[in-house]
């Protein structure tokens, strides 16, 4: 459940929330405690979920998708680009990513190009390889 939805249903207000976490990260007590305890609330909800994905029980599908999108570093999708001759490979967290990055929306559609030049050359490869196959008409 997000932070936000917590607070709520505990009945402090977000903003507090916040603050509390934020007194607790400059480690002003009772605050540090508190962040303590809400982080081993966040890392057992993650254990939960993660051990659901694993074991493929009723769920993990909803459970992956709280992960990936919940703490995207962590489990979010990966893309590699590459391929390209001249160009190294760039691993980006999301593929949301992408639309970010200059460098990888052009490392993208050189790829994408490549694909499809390699594609095609591989396509008249096998019409030339049909047509040596083939029997001439008489």
């Amino acid at each position: 459940m997000p932070e936000k939805f917590a607070a709520e249903e505990a009945r402090v207000p977000e903003r507090t929330f916040h603050y509390w976490c934020q007194q607790g990260r400059d480690g002003i007590e009772p605050y540090a405690s508190f962040l303590t305890e809400v982080e081993r609330a966040r890392a057992l909800g993650v254990k939960h979920l993660l051990t659901r994905v694993l074991k493929g029980e009723k769920g993990s599908a909803g459970a992956q998708w709280v992960l990936e999108r919940r703490f995207p570093h962590e489990f979010g999708p990966r893309v590699m680009l590459g391929g390209i001759p001249d160009g190294d490979p760039i691993q980006l967290d999301s593929t949301d990513r992408i639309r970010e990055s200059p460098q990888a929306s052009e490392l993208l559609h050189r790829a994408i190009v490549a694909a499809a030049e390699a594609a095609m050359d591989a396509g008249h490869a096998r019409d030339g390889e049909a047509d040596a196959n083939e029997e001439p008409e008489p």
